[in-house]
C-alpha cells in the first residue's frame, strides 16, 4: 500500500491525484484552498486539513502585510501574534483564536488536523506561543470530542536553522514538548527554504544535518512522521525506515511554500527519468535530449526514455510559446514520479534504502557520462548531481 501524501493546491493538482494517485494515504489541503477544490476531491482519501497558521509569518515578517484573509475572520486574528503577546500569550485569547480556527476547519468534515503553529524563529522566542496553541488544541479537541489525528508542523524557514546540531536540537525538543501537550498523532517536518533539485553544494552538509534531525525525533516521539513536500530527500528519509509518510508535489510543488503569500507562475520542468531529476522546459533541452541519444546505445533503455521525453518536450514548448499551463509537462512529471515510488514501495522495507541507493547510483553513472545541461537550468546543471546528493544519503 502506498504511504505517500500528496500536497494538493489547484484543481489541476486534483486532476492529477484522481488520475495518478488514488491510493494516496491522506491528502493535504489548506484552509486558504478548499473552497476551491472541495468539490473535486476524492471522498475515499482521508482529508487532512491545514489552517495554514503559518501563513501568519508573512505578517509577523511585515507589517504592512495584511493578515491573510482566510484567517482574518477568526477570533483574534489581529492581536494572536503581536510582538508582546508571541513573548508572554494569554492563554484565554489563544484558546479563543484556536477554537474558532479549528471551528472553521471542521466544517469540511477533515480526519487530520493540523495543529496551529507559527514556522521557527532564529531564536526561542515562539516557543511558548507555539506550546500555549498546542495546549489550546487539545482543549479543542476534548470539548469537540473530535475523534481524528492532529499533527504538528514543525516548519523550518531557512538552512541556517538545520545546519548544525546546537541549531536545531532546541527548536525540535520543544517541538516534542508541544506534541505532547497537544498529544499529537503525527509531527509533520518542512524546511520551505529546501528546493532539493537544486543540487546545491551546501547539501554535502545539509542532508546529513537534517536527516540526523529527523531521526533525533524518531527516537524521541511516539508520533508518526511526516516529511516535504521535497522532491528526493523526502524518499531517502522514508526508505532509510527514519519516516512514516513522505510528503508529496503533484507534478509541480515539490517544495513547501507558506500559505497566504502572492503565488507566482512556477518554470515548467518535465522529468527526465534516467537521470531522476527534472529539467526546466527550453529550446536548449531540445538540443540537448537530441545529443543525449546519440551518447546512448539503442538497446538502454534510456534510450527510449530520453526519446519519449523529446517528443513530450516538443508538447510543452508549444504550450509554453501560446502562454498556457503545460498540462503535458506536469503529468509527465507526476507520472515519472508515481512510478518511481512505485519501484521502491515494492521493495521489502528492509531493503529500500539499499534499492534507492542502487537506483540513485545508475542515475549518477549515466549522468557523468553526459553533456552539461543548458543554462536554463541554472545551479544543476551537471545531469547526475541531483542524483548523487541524494544517493550519498541513502545508507
Amino acid at each position: 500500500m502506498p504511504t505517500y501524501i500528496p500536497f494538493v493546491n489547484t484543481n489541476s493538482d486534483v486532476r492529477i491525484l484522481n488520475s495518478h494517485y488514488s491510493e494516496s494515504t491522506a491528502v493535504h489541503v489548506t484552509l486558504e484552498k478548499i473552497n476551491d477544490i472541495k468539490g473535486n476531491l476524492p471522498g475515499h482519501i482521508k482529508l487532512w486539513l491545514d489552517a495554514g497558521v503559518d501563513g501568519y509569518e508573512h505578517h509577523i515578517k511585515q507589517e504592512k502585510e495584511q493578515i491573510p484573509s482566510y484567517l482574518a475572520k477568526c477570533n483574534n486574528s489581529d492581536k494572536i501574534f503581536e510582538a508582546n503577546h508571541l513573548v508572554q500569550p494569554n492563554q484565554t485569547i489563544v484558546d479563543d483564536f484556536v477554537a474558532s480556527v479549528l471551528n472553521e476547519c471542521i466544517k469540511y468534515n477533515p480526519q487530520w488536523l493540523t495543529i496551529p503553529q507559527l514556522p521557527v524563529s532564529d531564536s526561542n522566542e515562539r516557543n511558548k506561543i507555539n506550546l500555549s496553541l498546542a495546549k489550546a488544541t487539545l482543549k479543542w479537541k476534548l470539548n469537540n470530542n473530535f475523534r481524528g489525528y492532529l499533527l504538528l508542523p514543525l516548519i523550518f524557514t531557512h538552512k541556517q536553522q538545520v545546519m548544525l546540531k546546537t541549531h536545531w536540537k532546541p527548536r525540535v525538543d520543544a517541538t516534542i514538548k508541544s506534541s505532547q501537550a497537544a498529544q499529537a498523532n503525527g509531527i509533520w517536518i518542512v524546511d520551505k527554504s529546501l528546493a532539493d533539485q537544486n543540487a546545491e553544494g551546501s547539501f554535502v552538509d545539509r542532508f546529513p544535518s537534517l536527516i540526523a534531525l529527523h531521526e533525533y525525533l524518531k527516537d524521541n516521539t511516539q508520533a508518526f512522521l511526516i516529511a516535504g513536500p521535497y522532491w528526493g530527500l523526502n524518499l531517502v528519509l522514508w526508505a532509510r525506515g527514519i519516516i512514516d509518510y513522505p510528503a508529496i508535489g503533484l507534478g509541480a510543488g515539490y517544495q513547501y511554500h507558506l500559505p497566504g503569500g502572492k503565488l507566482h507562475r512556477g518554470t515548467s520542468r518535465i522529468a527526465l527519468p534516467p537521470l531522476r531529476r527534472c529539467a526546466v522546459v527550453s529550446p536548449g533541452l531540445r538540443k540537448w535530449l537530441d545529443e543525449a541519444v546519440k551518447q546512448i546505445s539503442t538497446g538502454d533503455p534510456a534510450f527510449d526514455q530520453f526519446k519519449l521525453a523529446r517528443t513530450e518536450l516538443e508538447q510543452c514548448l508549444n504550450d509554453v510559446g501560446m502562454g498556457v499551463e503545460t498540462v503535458v509537462a506536469k503529468n509527465q512529471v507526476a507520472i515519472f514520479y508515481k512510478k518511481w515510488i512505485n519501484k521502491i514501495n515494492a521493495i521489502d522495507p528492509a531493503g529500500r534504502a539499499l534499492a534507492l541507493y542502487q537506483d540513485l547510483s545508475s542515475a549518477f553513472v549515466l549522468g557523468k557520462h553526459l553533456r552539461t545541461l543548458p543554462a536554463s537550468c541554472g545551479k544543476a546543471r551537471r545531469p547526475e548531481k541531483v542524483a548523487e546528493y541524494l544517493m550519498l544519503n541513502c545508507l
